[in-house]
């Protein structure tokens, strides 16, 4: 049996008013999880002095370093004001560098020591 939910009532014009005032960006057209990459993208871009794709994504996590990646090889999919967001922190549609080693809080990762095969 399918549980019918209640009709969420209109946000009040002023609640958004005041919400549009403080972060206009409070509800975009596109996916939560975009919006938090791109903070969090946005954050580390001010920590560190703005990105600089041509030189891959060094200083970030991978999982970051990854989203960027790909936010510059499909910018032109990307709706113009995401375009808009990411152009204010450096990101454009220039081809990104080979994307640096994964890190960890800002330094590399160490290397994966090699396993020897088992003898039987």
């Amino acid at each position: 049996m399918a549980v019918e939910s209640p009709e969420i009532p209109a946000m009040p014009p002023e609640h958004v008013a005041e919400l549009e005032a403080l972060d206009p960006w409070w509800r975009p057209p596109w996916t939560v999880l975009w919006q938090r990459s791109y903070y969090e993208a946005r954050d580390h871009a001010r920590a560190q002095g703005g990105l600089r794709p041509e030189h891959g994504f060094p200083t970030t996590s991978f999982g970051l370093g990854e989203w960027l990646y790909n936010q510059c090889t499909g910018y032109d999919d990307l709706h113009p004001a995401q375009q808009r967001l990411l152009a204010d922190i450096g990101l454009t549609p220039r081809a990104p560098g080979r994307p640096g080693p994964p890190q960890a809080h800002g330094h590399p990762l160490p290397a994966r020591p090699r396993l020897r095969p088992r003898l039987r």
